[in-house]
């Protein structure tokens, strides 16, 4: 039986206690919108105004691989976590005559972005780059903003502004350094020591794909073209083939998993039997199943 380690952690506890977390291939790219980011905004200052002690955001499953922490389902809101984190440090480091400020900037950077010249968080291969330029590296947001071509970069500047317009918001009835200071803090500890999530971890591949695939199998956060994306991956066993072929599908759909789904559904109502969206990824798996019975 395949052992798995479950742990209530802090997003403090999460981010200093490991330092490899990577989001894998067949993952999806970042996705939440301004309906997230709400609930995400809302539950913080529920928190932030003593209305609950901690908030629960989730489970973060990761499959532990070749040194790295993939994360096979919770990376949405990590993601989240690490852009609002930035924004954090960078409203920290815009405070210049506050030495304690600067501090405060230098330490979120040091402690939980970037750890001894390690990203703790590293974003699939195709966005990592942009990810790290616009995001980790401080003071980059807006040379890099405008250059987002993808939905996933277009996101992560969308994200970053939605909670930069909170903060500004509050800073109107906080005009002085020490109060900006003061509010800036308060966001700060309550995210990382009073936010938690439940980890779960395993050191097994096929394990992995198929808590993802359980866990969304009701597409409760994906599409079908992320679910067809994970069933081939597993089966490819780390076969480069299939993800040379999946990128050349999605780079004329800009990578958007919902068009690809549309694109996918078509296809196969021209060549199969008639299938709702809903019912897609159900009838290609079980189309898998069938050729793998046959061969």
């Amino acid at each position: 039986m395949t052992e798995m380690n479950f742990a209530r952690k802090s997003i403090q506890s999460l981010l200093t206690e490991n330092s490899n977390f990577a989001v894998p291939a067949y993952q999806r790219g970042y996705a939440w919108d301004v309906n997230q980011w709400e609930d995400f905004w809302s539950d913080l200052q529920e928190v932030v105004s003593s209305d609950e002690d901690d908030h629960f955001l989730g489970q973060v499953v990761v499959n532990n691989l070749d040194g790295r922490a993939y994360i096979v389902d919770g990376q949405q809101r990590v993601t989240t976590v690490v852009i609002m984190l930035a924004l954090l440090r960078d409203q920290f480091a815009h405070l210049t005559d506050s030495p304690k400020a600067q501090v405060r900037a230098e330490d979120i950077q040091n402690d939980l972005i970037c750890r001894n010249g390690n990203y703790v968080f590293t974003q699939s291969e195709q966005l990592s780059d942009y990810f790290r330029q616009l995001i980790q590296v401080p003071n980059e947001f807006e040379a890099y903003s405008k250059q987002a071509k993808i939905d996933s970069e277009k996101n992560f500047v969308k994200a970053y502004n939605y909670f930069n317009n909170k903060i500004q918001a509050a800073f109107k009835t906080r005009k002085t350094i020490p109060e900006r200071l003061e509010y800036l803090e308060l966001q700060k500890k309550m995210l990382l020591e009073h936010e938690f999530v439940m980890l779960i971890s395993t050191n097994d591949e096929s394990s992995a794909f198929i808590i993802f695939e359980t866990l969304n199998a009701r597409g409760r956060d994906l599409d079908s073209s992320d679910l067809l994306k994970n069933h081939l991956f597993r089966k490819a066993k780390g076969d480069d083939t299939i993800k040379h072929y999946w990128d050349q599908m999605m780079d004329p759909l800009g990578y958007s998993s919902s068009v690809a789904t549309k694109f996918i559904r078509s296809y196969w109502n021209a060549t199969e039997p008639f299938t709702t969206e809903k019912k897609l990824y159900r009838s290609l798996s079980q189309k898998n199943s069938d050729c793998q019975r046959s061969s």
